[in-house]
């Protein structure tokens, strides 16, 4: 971050030279890492203390007034350095569109897996980061808290821990054996956590009945939502006409179709369970029966959310800034929650262990 910032100061400025007698940009001088440090600080710091503009930060009104910012930088250079703030070179631009943020997603691929390895049960879905403004890979999704935005994909666990990121960028992706899209991006996360055992929960964009298969050949169990429209679905179980509480089911080797009727029918797909019907509390500890796969579903697919959950409380995004600033930011921000659920979870362990010593 900071050569880079240097670099793209050293450029732009160049580029508006002579500068205006009063022009901000005379003021510029080259960070270092401590002062990027303490830049980044200030920016999460903005999630919890919440005010209209970056400029309320440096306020001496009274009702605004924080001198712990201005203690730490003068309002000015803040905005400098977030004018700047960049993270790859752009004489190197290639063909990849996700090229200015690159560095720092792969930076979060690959230090996630080399501290800490997950438990069991693992979840991918979608998150949304806020932005409306032109971009070739802005997605619309209705049932997001964000509609407009930029998707990102994310390997996490039940508890909220954000294991693996890919940002999707409207390229096409298939893998060397064919699948497309959603598949393709399944096992793209999944890659180091095959062949070991885990449970994973899925939406139905991303499952088929094949994959499936394909997961039990790599020793991986999935339980997910199915779309009833997929190629590969048992068709006579998908035209069955079924009563409020019924359910049917269709099992081909490890894998089995379920269809379940609530207040509609829902489908789901899985390669670890026999059917049965169980005794399900919901939040008002209301008793209701429902097929163990959805229970199991429902149960399992608590991570992305309650990262998105946990995220919203204290998030430092501002409408103000560039698309790969605020991926950026919040790649820093899951950093930030993952070090808090780890750090709890460490915690925890160590309290009862002295417990029991």
């Amino acid at each position: 971050m900071v050569t880079e910032t240097n670099r793209y100061a050293a450029v732009e400025i160049n580029k508006q030279c002579p500068l205006r007698r009063e022009s901000r940009l005379k003021s510029w001088k080259d960070t270092d890492a401590k002062e990027m440090k303490q830049f980044i600080a200030l920016l999460l710091h903005m999630g919890p203390k919440t005010l209209p503009t970056i400029q309320h930060y440096w306020s001496t009104d009274v009702l605004y007034s924080l001198p712990f910012f201005g203690g730490v930088m003068s309002r000015n250079r803040f905005q400098l350095l977030l004018c700047f703030w960049h993270f790859a070179d752009n004489d190197q631009h290639n063909d990849d569109r996700l090229f200015k943020i690159r560095t720092v997603l792969d930076h979060f691929n690959d230090v996630m897996p080399a501290i800490y390895y997950p438990g069991k049960d693992l979840s991918i879905d979608e998150s949304m980061v806020l932005w409306r403004g032109k971009l070739l890979f802005r997605q619309y999704i209705k049932n997001k808290r964000h509609k407009y935005g930029i998707k990102l994909y994310e390997l996490c666990e039940p508890r909220g821990t954000v294991l693996k990121i890919r940002v999707y960028s409207s390229v096409h992706v298939t893998d060397d054996d064919g699948y497309g899209q959603a598949a393709a991006t399944v096992l793209d996360l999944l890659d180091g956590y095959l062949d070991k055992g885990h449970v994973v929960y899925t939406d139905n964009y991303y499952n088929s009945v094949s994959l499936v298969k394909k997961m039990t050949n790599r020793s991986t169990y999935l339980c997910r939502t199915l779309r009833f429209d997929r190629k590969e679905n048992p068709k006579d179980l998908i035209k069955q006409k079924l009563k409020k509480g019924e359910h049917v089911w269709k099992r081909s080797e490890s894998v089995v179709v379920c269809k379940w009727k609530d207040k509609r029918e829902v489908l789901t797909i899985s390669n670890m369970h026999r059917i049965e019907m169980v005794d399900v509390r919901n939040r008002n500890d209301k008793l209701s029966r429902k097929p163990n796969t959805v229970r199991d579903y429902n149960n399992g697919m608590a991570g992305v959310d309650r990262s998105d959950q946990m995220l919203s409380y204290y998030s430092a995004l501002r409408k103000t800034i560039r698309w790969y600033k605020k991926i950026v930011l919040h790649i820093l921000e899951v950093f930030l929650l993952n070090s808090h659920i780890l750090y709890n979870a460490n915690n925890r362990e160590q309290d009862e262990a002295i417990k029991i010593s």
